[in-house]
């Protein structure tokens, strides 16, 4: 099993310039932002609650705390930032940088989040990448593993999205809406979408107290294993595209990690035994640990952020 990967957090003396990608990873109940370097390594980052029914009063305290990353970077780190781009990733469906869709953030919907932020940072700003949260966290964890792989995001909702790879060797970050895929046909759960029976339904975070009465951390064994065997179904459904050699299936987000790393209630094991015990015609997926843990978001935005930067570079150049 592998563990948590450490991020680099850099301390220096005397104050050095650093080219670097702001990145912005807004999740339903807490909004992250950071600086990243182009070895993908967090400087650092500050986070803060989000405010789902305010999105203008959001953008703005977000700008106060670019500043505040500024000022934390240069006085405690040394280092001052040289922002060359911006990578964005938001709990929500984007079109064109439009969020059209959002289970949690309401005020957000509808709202041009990539312009809002071009309009921070100015129009001369060189890049501005904007992401599905789960797309960018799973980009992160394949800069970390280097394959192809399926990602589940396992927090407040359930977001999965499947990294390949282009032919000109890029890595392409498609987000899913298999979140929704029915896993109990007969059950009266009902998802944020208005189905029943789905994956989120059964085992988003929000879901988890309706369906056991008690807070996720406040669950017992049985409650949790009846969980782990209902996301072992979803495992092996995400290999069904691909069983000659199925792509692994990474799991991160904030109860992901913490009921399955060992820093946690250490429960990969038993998840890999339940996705090995479905008798299927198909060879089981892997199932990993995200190595980013819940950074995964920041990197990914970070190296979607990192590309368009190179891209504009190599287009000025020619």
């Amino acid at each position: 099993m592998l563990a948590h990967r450490e991020l680099e957090w850099i301390t220096l003396e005397g104050v050095i310039d650093v080219d670097a990608v702001l990145v912005l990873n807004v999740g339903a109940s807490t909004t992250r932002i950071g600086a990243v370097d182009r070895g993908l390594n967090l400087i650092r980052q500050i986070k803060i609650d989000t405010r789902p029914n305010n999105y203008l009063g959001s953008m703005h305290r977000i700008g106060q705390q670019i500043s505040q990353l500024h000022f934390e970077c240069s006085q405690l780190d040394g280092i001052d930032l040289n922002l060359v781009g911006a990578g964005a990733c938001v709990a929500g469906c984007l079109k064109n940088g439009v969020i059209t869709g959002s289970g949690n953030l309401i005020d957000w919907r509808g709202k041009n989040f990539g312009r809002s932020l071009q309009d921070m940072f100015g129009r001369n700003f060189p890049a501005v990448a904007v992401l599905n949260d789960c797309q960018a966290e799973a980009l992160g964890e394949f800069t970390a593993y280097n394959q192809p792989l399926h990602y589940i995001g396992w927090g407040t909702g359930i977001g999965i999205a499947g990294v390949t790879i282009q032919q000109d060797g890029r890595p392409y970050s498609r987000p899913t809406e298999l979140g929704h895929m029915v896993i109990d046909r007969v059950s009266d759960l009902q998802c944020g979408c208005g189905g029943l029976g789905h994956l989120e339904a059964l085992i988003g975070g929000t879901n988890l107290k309706q369906r056991f009465g008690v807070d996720w951390w406040d669950m017992n064994r049985l409650q949790w294993e009846s969980v782990l065997d209902d996301l072992s179904i979803g495992c092996n459904n995400l290999a069904l595209g691909d069983s000659e050699n199925p792509m692994p299936v990474v799991i991160g987000g904030g109860i992901g990690y913490k009921r399955l790393s060992p820093e946690g209630a250490n429960e990969l094991p038993k998840l890999q035994r339940l996705v090995n015990s479905h008798r299927t015609t198909m060879q089981p997926p892997k199932v990993l640990l995200a190595q980013y843990g819940e950074d995964s978001g920041l990197i990914g935005a970070a190296h979607a952020a990192w590309q368009q930067v190179d891209a504009k570079q190599a287009a000025l150049v020619s």
